[in-house]
């Protein structure tokens, strides 16, 4: 067995430097080689490693997109869903289908503004309730039991 000293290496920022950039070096030339030796390999590995980044770029394009929609949408206040409540058996007193009274504290600034024409509740983007009238052409939400 061999006796193993310890020794301590000294290294100041250039010789380091320089040591990286040998390795540079190194690296760089081995790719050449192996682009001049083996071009469709060359092609492939560059592929396998550029492929996917672009592919991250695109859907990481299209979440900042959908992101941007969502928050124009909150900063407009779109109402544009019925949830299945409505004033339809007591003018101003709206309860959801079940019969259930509503809580009064979810509505919109201004809103229930009980005008005969607009019996139906919609949620707006800020989580908020206004009531609407039925002929608007909105999406709707279904109650579903587990």
């Amino acid at each position: 067995m061999k006796n193993l000293r310890k020794t301590q290496v000294n290294c100041d920022d250039s010789s380091a430097m320089r040591s990286a950039s040998g390795r540079l070096k190194k690296y760089e030339k081995s790719q050449e080689n192996t682009r001049k030796k083996s071009p469709k390999k060359y092609e492939a590995l560059k592929r396998r490693f550029t492929e996917p980044r672009v592919t991250a770029t695109r859907e990481f394009k299209v979440l900042k997109a959908l992101q941007k929609r969502i928050m124009q949408d909150m900063e407009q206040n779109i109402c544009n869903l019925w949830i299945g409540a409505s004033d339809e058996y007591q003018d101003g007193v709206f309860r959801w289908l079940n019969n259930k009274t509503m809580i009064p504290g979810l509505w919109n600034l201004g809103d229930p503004t009980n005008f005969a024409s607009e019996g139906g509740v919609m949620l707006c983007t800020n989580g908020l309730w206004i009531d609407g009238g039925y002929s608007d052409t909105n999406n709707f939400v279904c109650e579903k039991e587990l």
